[in-house]
């Protein structure tokens, strides 16, 4: 049933591989323009990756009834473009048995979203959707080479990374109960495979505190005089330690973050998924099919009475292909009839198919 809805939301949304929206100018001496914009729009959602990431959301959404997609994010790629030279130099290459074309490659901001598995997003309990409430965490387990490769980037703080790779926070030593150090290790470090717990939180934080970390972490930055002020912010933990703060960057303050519901009920942040919906029906029809089969088994598997004196000692009574009854010798016709008696059992399972496929 899962894959079913699966199938069916992404052939509506996704048929024939082409993306689900169109551009329509305003005028018509624009429609060159709004083609082109379509253009970009398609080459981006490709460069990212469009169709797997948005399948995968589509996925969670059935299975759990809920899927959540992070982003807008901005990340630097390359296009390589070849084309012919003109002019003198082109003449002279040519004649010297060189191809006369030239590569340019440029640089772009090219914006992706990632899915996030319903399972690592945790938002705040008492807020109804991703947008309200105090914030929203979405964590998963990195190796220590992706940490490596943040160190240098705009923002993050190589010393907190360090750290995050190297040390271990106060009470995930020996000291202390192991159910307290597992508990900790929960939320610090993965030791077992090596992974670290890779934390990335949208929402609201002090600005005293947020000012504070980037007076400790990254040098000559501002600090700010209001204390409590709450802002809208996006903190980026690694092993327990805070590697990446700032100010919300988006337009209006809003949180990056997309939430899909298969079918949404009202006031709650969690939606119903395929599985949750079609439960009761599958309890029925599991149900219906044990007694079905177990009806078939009645009614061709025959009941039988036996008379055991009319039988050797020696008699077991198991049933197989090809099995001899040993009988005493000297036994009349009808006593031999009257010694195992067969009973028809009436099959009755024509009524359970009939629920098996009214649920």
């Amino acid at each position: 049933k899962v894959r079913g809805a699966r199938a069916k939301i992404k052939d509506s949304l996704f048929g024939a591989n082409s993306l689900p929206f169109d551009t329509k100018p305003s005028e018509e001496n624009l429609k060159e323009y709004a083609d082109t914009m379509e253009a970009i729009l398609t080459y981006q959602l490709e460069e990212e990756n469009w169709n797997a990431t948005l399948g995968t959301g589509i996925d969670s959404i059935c299975v759990y009834g809920t899927g959540f997609m992070f982003g807008p994010f901005v990340k630097s790629k390359s296009h390589t473009t070849v084309e012919a030279e003109t002019g003198v130099k082109a003449i002279v290459k040519r004649a010297m048995g060189r191809p006369g074309i030239r590569e340019t490659k440029v640089q772009y901001d090219c914006p992706y979203y990632e899915h996030a598995p319903t399972m690592d997003v945790y938002p705040d309990p008492e807020a109804e959707n991703e947008l309200d409430g105090r914030g929203i965490y979405w964590a998963s387990r990195k190796e220590p080479s992706f940490l490596k490769s943040l160190k240098g980037q705009d923002g993050y703080s190589d010393e907190a990374i360090d750290r995050a790779m190297t040390q271990t926070v106060p009470g995930t030593t020996s000291e202390g109960s192991d159910r307290e150090r597992d508990t900790r290790m929960n939320l610090y470090r993965y030791t077992k495979e090596g992974r670290v717990w890779f934390v990335r939180y949208f929402g609201l934080v002090r600005k005293r505190e947020l000012d504070q970390w980037k007076k400790t972490s990254i040098q000559g930055a501002p600090s700010d005089s209001r204390d409590d002020e709450m802002v809208e912010a996006i903190v980026i933990l690694a092993g327990g330690y805070v590697i990446k703060a700032e100010e919300n960057p988006y337009k209006d303050q809003r949180r990056p973050v997309r939430r899909c519901v298969y079918e949404a009920v009202e006031h709650e942040m969690w939606g119903v998924g395929v599985a949750k919906n079609n439960d009761p029906n599958q309890r029925v029809i599991n149900a219906a099919f044990r007694l079905f089969i177990e009806g078939k088994a009645y009614a061709l598997l025959k009941m039988c009475s036996i008379d055991r004196s009319k039988f050797e000692v020696s008699e077991d009574f198991k049933f197989f292909p090809g099995k001899r009854f040993m009988m005493r010798p000297g036994l009349t016709v009808d006593e031999r009839k009257e010694a195992l008696i067969w009973h028809d059992t009436q099959d009755v399972t024509q009524g359970w198919e009939s629920v098996i496929e009214l649920s």
